[in-house]
């Protein structure tokens, strides 16, 4: 590791988790870091959060410095994208290219919020999970975290489409803090086009609103089917950060 990056120890973390706000982009990171997790890397004014249970090698930078963001980045050892402002986006690419010989491509990153509005009404086909439901969790396991990573992890809200005694669809929320909760929704591949993701995060916006949170969605622009989703149940865009991607 280079010399001008450190790994962020108990007290740096806990004021870094203090000085983070409460916004849609910063919900995960904050609600992990309150879990114990994540890894946090310091240069200069950037700080890299790492080995995210959710999106292992999709690591967040904070911060614009790009110099400090690449340090950071190149110390964290194995990465297949990483989350950056708008701002720092072109220069971080170009260093990653001269200095490291890495290409990347761009996607936009959009977070969306449904706010404390009247609630939705649940729809007929899905429903919340209870505990008498653990067997039904426990063989859809492996199954779901393939199509989206940390969704079987444990969580106070989460909603399902069951066919047949089999769930097919899944809704829960993977991250919260004070004012916001993050929905995260998975579809069995042979079961998509049907609905059933729209159902499901509509009984998590639902159960999300009872709590007097707002909701945040977050899509890559290219994932049109689950930004139809989001639009659909009413959420609004706020704001984006930028995915360079390597090549």
């Amino acid at each position: 590791m280079s010399e001008d990056v450190r790994v962020l120890e108990t007290v740096e973390r806990a004021a870094f988790a203090a000085l983070l706000p409460d916004t849609p982009e910063s919900l995960i990171t904050k609600s992990l870091l309150a879990e114990g997790q994540l890894r946090l890397l310091a240069c200069a004014d950037a700080v890299l959060a790492t080995e995210s249970p959710l999106e292992p090698e999709e690591p967040m930078a904070f911060g614009s410095n790009p110099a400090a963001i690449v340090a950071t980045l190149q110390a964290c050892g194995s990465w297949a994208a990483v989350s950056v402002v708008p701002r720092a986006a072109d220069e971080v690419a170009r260093l990653l290219m001269s200095e490291h010989g890495v290409t990347t491509r761009r996607v936009i990153d959009r977070y969306l919020v449904r706010g404390n509005d009247p609630a939705l009404s649940p729809p007929a086909n899905a429903r919340l999970l209870a505990k008498a439901d653990a067997p039904l969790l426990e063989a859809s396991y492996e199954a779901f975290e393939a199509v989206l990573p940390g969704i079987m992890r444990e969580t106070p809200i989460r909603a399902a489409t069951i066919i047949d005694g089999h769930i097919v669809s899944m809704g829960v929320v993977n991250a919260r803090t004070q004012r916001h909760a993050n929905v995260a929704v998975a579809t069995l591949p042979d079961w998509r086009g049907n609905g059933y993701g729209t159902a499901v995060a509509e009984v998590v916006v639902h159960a999300v609103l009872q709590t007097k949170r707002r909701a945040v969605w977050s899509s890559a622009e290219t994932n049109v089917p689950s930004l139809a989703i989001a639009r659909h149940l009413g959420f609004e865009d706020t704001t984006e950060r930028v995915y360079l991607i390597r090549a």
